[in-house]
């Protein structure tokens, strides 16, 4: 069986699977009476500053007399 054999099984598989599902109704989401933007963006913004954070590795730097000059 080739890519496109295989490819058009899945997606017929896909197909018969979302037919056969009873979809549920959409849910309302109760959005806050007033969001601030600055809030939000202050938010998001801490977010990605812990993320970039949890990623970076400091690394001593063990021979510094092999530079010159200030830092």
């Amino acid at each position: 069986m080739g890519f496109e054999e295989e490819w058009a099984q899945l997606k017929a598989e896909a197909a018969e699977r979302a037919a056969s599902t009873p979809t549920a109704p959409p849910v309302a989401r109760a959005l806050p009476a007033e969001v601030d933007p600055v809030e939000q963006s202050r938010e998001a913004v801490l977010e990605r500053l812990a993320d970039s954070r949890s990623r970076v590795v400091l690394l001593p730097l063990d021979k510094r007399e092999d530079f010159e000059g200030e830092w």
